[in-house]
């Protein structure tokens, strides 16, 4: 009884997917009981994982500053904010 529901359910559910492939590819995983699989990088800790992250990012954005030309401006590009009080 319990498996006739179950197919009922899911007869259903591929019926509302019409002809859309990506909405089926769902239902399938949901009925295959698939889970995504999470993919993480070989690591010894969650700390290892983290700082092999951060080194990643920053590695990625040096590479990016170095491939910017120097440009050495003749001109001082500091501003002078004005002073201010909230009291």
């Amino acid at each position: 009884m319990l498996e006739a529901a179950q197919a009922k359910l899911y007869n259903n559910k591929i019926a509302e997917c019409g002809n859309d492939s990506k909405a089926l590819g769902h239902v399938m995983k949901e009925i295959l009981k698939q889970e995504k699989e999470v993919k993480l990088p070989i690591h010894s800790s969650v700390k290892d994982l983290a700082d092999r992250f951060a080194h990643f990012f920053e590695d990625k954005v040096s590479n990016i500053r170095a491939g910017f030309p120097d440009i050495n401006y003749p001109y001082d590009f500091h501003v002078q904010l004005p002073k201010c009080s909230f009291t």
